[in-house]
């Protein structure tokens, strides 16, 4: 017979050690969860450029290549850069706090906008999963995540990081269009 003490104590340190497991976990991978113009009423909302509310188009195109969620990009960018507004975004091109392959103390340093929101999606396909053929390949990430809440802890140390993403994609869901 099992013992219900140690069965319980089992769970206990599961649910500890891996907190952003559930029942309803919501994927990375998909179709976008809110219209381009629900971003863009949200981004103005929120005092982003037009400059980074332009990126839209190219976010969707890219995403949808990629079989990711445009508005988990979106919301995951706001979320690291302040709302488009930090440093490593503005100084490094980088929407994602992606950090340099061979030297982890420091953010990877893109050409373009455009360049850093490839590198976060090709990135979170990897994660998912789903590697693209123009991005590098790690074995160790291939598959690691593939839901928003297993983000938290994992793409960043912060244990509610998914739960940020998924309250910023409610509130650009709720827009009404």
């Amino acid at each position: 017979m099992v013992n219900k003490k140690f069965i319980c104590l089992m769970l206990s340190l599961i649910l500890f050690f891996f907190p952003q497991s559930s029942f309803a976990d919501t994927p990375i991978q998909g179709d976008p969860s809110a219209t381009q113009k629900q971003c863009e009423l949200w981004m103005k909302d929120k005092d982003v450029e037009q400059d980074f509310i332009d990126l839209i188009p190219y976010i969707y195109k890219e995403c949808k290549k990629a079989n990711i969620d445009p508005v988990l990009v979106i919301a995951q960018s706001s979320l690291e850069t302040a709302y488009y507004t930090s440093y490593t975004f503005r100084n490094y091109h980088n929407p994602a706090g992606i950090k340099n392959r061979k030297n982890t103390h420091k953010y990877q340093n893109y050409e373009t906008y455009k360049d850093g929101f490839k590198a976060q999606i090709c990135h979170l396909a990897l994660y998912s999963g789903n590697p693209q053929d123009d991005y590098y390949y790690s074995s160790r990430l291939d598959g690691w995540v593939t839901t928003i809440e297993g983000l938290s802890g994992t793409w960043a140390e912060d244990r509610h990081y998914g739960e940020k993403i998924l309250s910023l994609i409610g509130q650009i869901r709720s827009y009404e269009v």
